[in-house]
C-alpha cells in the first residue's frame, strides 16, 4: 500500500504534496509518479518547496504522512489549501504560486 507525504503549515493552513513515501525509516525520500526524474531534479517542485520555506520563515512546518495529515485537516469550514496543485480547483497551481518568485 502506498503512503504519501505533505509539507504542512498549520499556521497558514497550506500544504505542498511531496509524493509517495519511498524507502525505509530514517532513509525516506519522496517520489511523484514513477520517480523519474527524482523529486530533487524536479525544478518546479524544488522552487515550490523553497518558496514555501521562505514564506514560513520563523514558523513551524511539518512533514506529515497522509494518515497524520488526515487527522490535522478536519475543519471543513477552513480547509487546507494545496500549494502547487495541478488542478486550480484543488488550490493554487504551481504556475500561479511561482509567478513572481525570484528563487
Amino acid at each position: 500500500m502506498s503512503r504519501y507525504a505533505y509539507l504542512v503549515s498549520k499556521t497558514t493552513r497550506t500544504y505542498v504534496w511531496l509524493g509517495k513515501i519511498v524507502g525505509e525509516e530514517a532513509l525516506y525520500r519522496f517520489a511523484i509518479g514513477d520517480g523519474i526524474p527524482p523529486n530533487l531534479e524536479n525544478s518546479k517542485l524544488c522552487k515550490v518547496v523553497m518558496k514555501f520555506l521562505g514564506e514560513h520563515l520563523g514558523q513551524s512546518i511539518d512533514v506529515l504522512a497522509e494518515e497524520e495529515f488526515d487527522d490535522v485537516d478536519v475543519d471543513e469550514s477552513s480547509p487546507y489549501i494545496e500549494v502547487g496543485a495541478t488542478d486550480p480547483g484543488d488550490g493554487m497551481t504551481t504556475e500561479d504560486y511561482l509567478k513572481d518568485f525570484k528563487g
